[in-house]
C-alpha cells in the first residue's frame, strides 16, 4: 500500500497480464512479469517484462490512469524490478510510430529512440525501438 492513499502496488496478477497484453495485441511469452498499480481497486497501469535476454528485457507500459503511472514509488519500483532484481542494464520498448501518446510516455519515462524500422508495424507504419539504460 502506498502511504496515505489508496493504492496499491503488487506483482500483477496472471489475469492483469492476459489483459494488459490483449489491450494492446501483444502476445507474452511464458517468461513474462508484470508489476501493477491498483487505484480503488481498479487497474490504475501495468508494465510488462518480457523477452529476457541475459542483458536486457523488453517492456510493455499500459496505463488506464496516467495519473498512477506517473506515481513516485510506482516508478520507483517499475525500474528497480528489471534494473535490481531482474539485474538487467537496458530496457527495450518496441511501439507503433502512430501510436503519439505512447511515444511520449516512454520519452517522458526516459527511453531514448535508438532505431526507427520503416513499415516495421504495417504497411505505412514505422516500428519504433527505443532503449533505458
Amino acid at each position: 500500500m502506498v502511504a496515505g492513499s489508496s493504492k496499491l502496488i503488487r506483482k500483477a496478477t496472471d489475469d492483469e497480464i492476459r489483459w494488459v497484453s490483449k489491450a494492446m495485441g501483444y502476445h507474452p511469452s511464458g517468461c513474462v512479469r508484470g508489476v501493477a498499480i491498483l487505484e480503488a481497486q481498479s487497474l490504475g497501469a501495468c508494465v510488462l517484462y518480457d523477452h529476457w535476454t541475459p542483458a536486457a528485457v523488453q517492456v510493455h507500459v499500459c496505463a488506464p490512469s496516467l495519473k498512477a503511472l506517473f506515481n513516485e514509488i510506482y516508478l520507483q519500483e517499475i525500474f528497480a524490478f528489471p534494473f535490481i532484481t531482474g539485474n538487467r542494464g537496458v530496457l527495450v520498448s518496441v511501439t507503433p510510430a502512430d501510436q503519439k501518446g505512447s511515444l511520449a510516455v516512454s520519452s517522458w519515462l526516459g527511453f531514448k529512440e535508438k532505431y526507427r524500422i520503416r513499415d516495421g508495424w504495417a504497411v505505412g507504419v514505422d516500428m519504433i525501438l527505443k532503449e533505458l539504460r
